[in-house]
């Protein structure tokens, strides 16, 4: 049986908006997701991709949506709106 894939080209820097908007520092995202510090910081610079379920904890723990990381997403503008108002 195959592995879940992204399928989509994900946005290293959305990740490190995401968590520095959330206040975490690379450790700390990394131990809520079960990573590294060493892998959130290559996750940001592109480096590598997070695997498919470290990517679904990494949504859920930063409390976006998931098409905010990808490249297709609307702006970056309308993504911060959005969120922000779900957090009021």
């Amino acid at each position: 049986m195959k592995k879940p894939r992204i399928r989509k080209n994900i946005i290293p820097i959305r990740i490190k908006e995401a968590r520095s908007e959330r206040g975490y520092s690379c450790e700390v995202l990394g131990n809520k997701i079960g990573v590294s510090r060493q892998a959130i910081s290559q996750y940001e610079l592109g480096i590598i991709k997070p695997a498919f379920h470290t990517f679904k904890r990494l949504i859920s723990v930063l409390n976006y949506p998931e098409s905010f990381f990808y490249e297709d997403s609307s702006s970056y503008e309308e993504q911060i709106i959005n969120i922000q108002l779900r957090l009021f």
